[in-house]
């Protein structure tokens, strides 16, 4: 997540949260144990020059989703709304 918001390109496995992260249809992700497809991903990063600023998320956009005060504000909601479904 910190590369991401930095502005750096990020290859990754497609497990856990990293597809929310980069987006569920990204280029950057690969399958798990998927050897073949991570070292052509790789070579495309480096070869292609407009790969990174066609595949990786905004920074600006990601930081806004992912920083640490977007984060605790969503977990506030979900407490908030919890409570209220609670509560009735």
């Amino acid at each position: 997540l910190e590369a991401i918001a930095a502005g750096k390109s990020v290859i990754a496995s497609a497990v856990g949260g990293i597809p929310e992260a980069l987006g569920k249809t990204s280029a950057a992700l690969v399958a798990p144990d998927d050897v073949e497809a991570l070292a052509a991903v790789m070579i495309k990063a480096l070869s292609e020059p407009g790969w990174r600023d066609a595949v990786m998320p905004d920074p600006t956009e990601f930081h806004a989703r992912f920083s640490a005060s977007a984060m605790a504000n969503q977990m506030l909601d979900l407490y908030r709304s919890l409570l209220k479904t609670h509560a009735a």
